[in-house]
């Protein structure tokens, strides 16, 4: 039985697979990267990552924030 199998996590959609197979594996999509990583990705501050795509921070410890590598860099439209 495979690891992710035993986490019980919700597929990743086939395209996405698709799109970065060869390059990251499914575990590697799914870990957490600083924000400060994520932003960099994005070619953005990180005052301006989390102005705009705050919903996809997630607090890890009281002073540590994250954000899905999958997120990182596949980014939705910004909530307002």
């Amino acid at each position: 039985m495979r690891f992710l199998d035993r986490l019980q996590l919700p597929p990743l959609p086939a395209e996405l697979v698709k799109q970065f197979s060869g390059q990251l594996t499914e575990l590697d999509l799914r870990r957490m990267v600083k924000v400060k990583h994520a932003a960099a990705a994005n070619d953005l501050s990180e005052a301006s990552f989390r102005r705009h795509y705050s919903h996809l921070i997630q607090k890890i410890t009281t002073r540590r924030d994250g954000v899905v590598l999958l997120n990182a860099l596949t980014l939705p439209p910004p909530q307002d």
